[in-house]
C-alpha cells in the first residue's frame, strides 16, 4: 500500500511541471533510437528505450529478465543466468537467443546467451527489444522463442566522455566508463568496465557454503566509417561456480576462469539494400572443482570391474571458436518489400584436462541457412507478412545431418485507434552439441535425440482510447513436440530422449499504459500461461504482473516497479519490489541510488543434486537467485 501512495503523491507533484516535462519529452523521443530499429513485423515486442534503461538504472542485463512476461529469473547450478534451467534436464534449444547489434551472442558447447552475458554490464547499451513468440526469420540462423536485441549507443550521437563508479552490497563495486567522438564520417566509441560482483553465500544443510561472486573486466569499441563499421569486445574474469560438480552438495570452492574475445566487420548500403557481416569469436574457459575423499565429485563408467569409477578433483578446460557470415538483400518498391538473405555459421569446441579419459570425435557443427521475410502493404490499414527459413545442420562424430525448417505468416490492422497483429509460427529445434556430446560419451548412448518441433498462433489487439492510454491483449496457444528430457531406461541407465507426447502451453496477457507527459508514464501488465505437458509430468499454470512507473521531476528522475510471479514449482509466490532515483546535479555530475528486491520477496529457486551410486537426494530450496541489494553511484560527462 505504502508502494501506490507514493506513486500518487509523486505524480501530484508531477502534473505542476508538466509544461517541462513535455518539451523534454518531445526531445527525448525524437532521438529516440529504438524508433529506428524497431522491427514490428517481426512480431510481439516489448522495448526498453534509453530513457527507460537510464531511469530505471539497469546496471547488468540480467536484471530485464524478470521483468519479462511468461519468464522467470533463474540460475543453473554454476549460479549462472539461465532462465529455463531445470535440474539434470537437457538445455531447452533455441529458448532465448541474445543479439547485440546483428550479432547472435551463443554458447557453443550449450548454445547459450545468457550464461556470460546475464552479468554484461549494460552502459554501452543503447536501448533494448524484447521479441515474443518465434519472431521474424529474418534475424538469422538458428531462430528461437525469445528475442533480445541490444543496441548498442552510435558514436556518431553521443560525441562524450563518461566515468561512472557504483558500490552495492556485498562488497560489490564498479568503475566504467566510454568516449564517443566524430572527425568528419570516422567516429568511434570506447567502453571500458571493472566489477566485483559479490553475492551472498548460500548455505546447505549439510554445512558446505556455497559461492556465488563474480568478477570480471570488459572492453567493447566500435568504429564507424561511412557504410562500413568495425565491432571489438573482450571479457575475462572468474566466477564462483556455486554447487559445482558434487552429487552430494560438497565441492570446495568451485570456480571458473574465462576469456571472450570478438571481432566483427559490418557493411549496410541503405541506398542498394544491401547488408554484410562477417565475425569471429573465441572462448575459452577453466574449470576447478574438488571434493574431500571419500566424498564423491563424479562416477564415471569403465569397461571392466567395478565399472564405476570415481574421481575426486577437476582441472577441466574448453576452447571454443564461434564464426558467422552473413549476406542480405532487401528489396522495396511501393507497397511491398522482401529481406532475403543467407548465413553461414561455423562452431568447434575441444576439452582438455578431463577428469577422466573420453574418446571423442564429436567437436564441430556447420549451419547454413537461407531465409526471406516479406510483406505486402494492401492499403493504409492491412498488412500481410510471411517468412521462412531453411537451416543445413552439418556435424561431425556421425551426429546424423539436419534440414531445419522454420517460417510465420502473419496479419496486421493498424488504423489511429485500433491495431491488431495475429501471426501463426513453426520452428525446427535441434538439440544442441551439449546435449548429443552428453548422451554419447557420458551416457554411452548410440541414438540420438531427435529435433523439437514448435508451433502455434498468437494474436494482439492493442486500442488506443487517445493519446495518453494504450491498453494491450495478447493470447497464443503454443505447442512442442518431440520435446527433450532427461530418463532412465529399463537397466537403470540415464539418457536424453524425446516426449512421446506434445506439450502445449496457452497464455494471455493484458497490459495497459498512462502516459501522464512524454517522460512520466504508469504501465501495468497482468499475464497467465496454462501448461499442459505429457510423460507423466503434472500440468500447472503459472501467473505474473508488473506495476510500474517512470517519471522526471525537475532534475530527478524517478523509477519504481513491482513485479509478481507465482510457480506451482516453487511454495511461495514472489513480489519483487524496485525502485530508483538519479539526480542530475548539473549537465555533467549525476548521482543514483536504488534498490532490487527492496522487500525480498522475489520468487526464489529450487535445486536438488543426485547421487546414483548410494541414491540419495539433496536437496537446496528456497535459494534467492535475485538478490536483495542497494546500490550507489555517480557519473561525470564531458
Amino acid at each position: 500500500m505504502r508502494f501506490f501512495l507514493l506513486m500518487i503523491v509523486i505524480f501530484s507533484f508531477l502534473k505542476a511541471n508538466e509544461d517541462i516535462d513535455d518539451l523534454l519529452g518531445d526531445y527525448a523521443q525524437k532521438a529516440d533510437l529504438s524508433s529506428q530499429t524497431v522491427k514490428e513485423s517481426a512480431g510481439f515486442v516489448q522495448i526498453y528505450t534509453r530513457q527507460d534503461l537510464e531511469k530505471m538504472q539497469v546496471r547488468q542485463l540480467k536484471e530485464l529478465i524478470d521483468k519479462i512476461p511468461f519468464f522467470r529469473y533463474q540460475e543453473d547450478s554454476y549460479g549462472l543466468t539461465s532462465p529455463f534451467y531445470e535440474p539434470y534436464q537437457p538445455p531447452v534449444p533455441n529458448s532465448v537467443r541474445v543479439y547485440i547489434n546483428d550479432r547472435a551472442i551463443t554458447g557453443i558447447f550449450t548454445n547459450d546467451s545468457l550464461r556470460l552475458f546475464g552479468q554484461m554490464d549494460m552502459t554501452f547499451i543503447d536501448h533494448v527489444e524484447i521479441y515474443l513468440g518465434i519472431p521474424s526469420q529474418s534475424f538469422g540462423i538458428e531462430g528461437a522463442y525469445y528475442v533480445m536485441k541490444l543496441y548498442t549507443k552510435d558514436p556518431s550521437r553521443e560525441n562524450t566522455t563518461l566515468l561512472g563508479t557504483y558500490f552495492s552490497s556485498y562488497d560489490t563495486a564498479s568503475v566504467y566508463g566510454y568516449q564517443a567522438d566524430v572527425v568528419d564520417d570516422f567516429s568511434y566509441l570506447a567502453y571500458g568496465s571493472y566489477t566485483n560482483f559479490g553475492r551472498d553465500d548460500v548455505k546447505a544443510d549439510n554445512g558446505n557454503r556455497l559461492k556465488r561472486d563474480k568478477e570480471y573486466l570488459s572492453g567493447y569499441a566500435q568504429f564507424q566509417k561511412g557504410k562500413h563499421h568495425i565491432e571489438l569486445q573482450v571479457i575475462t574474469g572468474n566466477s564462483d561456480a556455486f554447487m559445482g560438480d558434487s552429487p552430494d552438495l560438497k565441492s570446495i570452492d568451485p570456480y571458473f576462469d574465462f576469456n571472450y574475445i570478438y571481432g566483427g566487420w559490418y557493411y549496410e548500403d541503405p541506398s542498394s539494400g544491401w547488408k554484410i557481416f562477417a565475425n569471429l569469436t573465441f572462448t575459452d574457459s577453466e574449470y576447478q572443482d574438488r571434493t574431500n575423499p571419500p566424498d564423491p565429485l563424479g562416477y564415471y563408467e569403465m569397461d571392466s570391474p567395478p565399472y564405476i569409477g570415481v574421481y575426486y578433483e577437476d582441472h577441466s578446460k574448453i576452447d571454443e571458436t564461434f564464426s558467422d557470415i552473413q549476406l542480405k538483400k532487401t528489396y522495396a518498391k511501393e507497397c511491398f518489400k522482401s529481406e532475403t538473405g543467407i548465413q553461414a555459421r561455423y562452431k568447434h569446441f575441444s576439452f582438455k584436462d578431463k577428469p577422466f579419459p573420453i574418446s571423442s570425435n564429436y567437436d564441430t557443427q556447420w549451419l547454413l541457412s537461407f531465409f526471406n521475410e516479406s510483406s505486402y502493404i494492401l492499403d493504409t490499414k492491412h498488412m500481410i507478412t510471411a517468412s521462412f527459413k531453411v537451416d543445413r545442420s552439418i556435424d561431425n562424430g556421425d551426429v546424423k545431418d539436419k534440414t531445419l525448417l522454420s517460417g510465420r505468416i502473419g496479419y496486421i490492422y493498424n488504423t489511429q485507434q485500433w491495431t491488431s497483429k495475429t501471426f501463426a509460427m513453426y520452428m525446427d529445434a535441434a538439440p544442441v552439441m551439449q546435449t548429443y556430446y552428453t548422451n554419447r560419451y557420458y551416457f554411452h548412448r548410440d541414438d540420438d535425440p531427435e529435433v523439437e518441433h514448435g508451433y502455434g498462433i498468437a494474436s494482439q489487439l492493442i486500442y488506443h482510447p487517445n493519446q495518453k492510454q494504450t491498453i494491450s491483449f495478447m493470447a497464443s496457444r503454443m505447442y512442442r513436440e518431440n520435446a527433450l528430457y532427461f530418463a532412465v531406461d529399463e537397466n537403470n541407465r540415464p539418457y536424453y530422449g524425446n516426449m512421446s507426447q506434445k506439450m502445449d502451453f496457452t497464455t494471455l496477457m493484458l497490459e495497459y499504459t498512462y502516459l501522464f507527459t512524454p517522460l512520466t508514464k504508469i504501465s501495468a501488465n497482468f499475464w497467465e500461461s496454462i501448461n499442459s505437458y505429457c510423460n507423466d509430468i503434472e500440468d500447472d499454470n503459472t501467473y505474473g504482473g508488473m506495476i510500474s512507473f517512470i517519471s522526471t521531476y525537475n532534475r530527478l528522475d524517478m523509477h519504481g516497479d513491482l513485479v509478481y510471479k507465482d510457480y506451482a514449482s516453487v511454495d511461495d509466490p514472489g513480489f519483487n519490489l524496485n525502485l530508483a532515483m538519479t539526480y542530475h546535479y548539473s549537465r555533467v555530475l549525476s548521482m543514483f541510488a536504488k534498490g532490487n528486491n527492496i522487500l525480498g520477496k522475489a520468487l526464489k529457486q529450487n535445486y536438488y543434486v543426485y547421487n546414483p551410486v548410494t541414491n540419495v537426494k539433496t536437496t537446496l530450496d528456497d535459494v534467492d537467485v535475485i538478490d536483495r541489494r542497494i546500490w550507489i553511484g555517480v557519473e561525470y560527462q564531458f
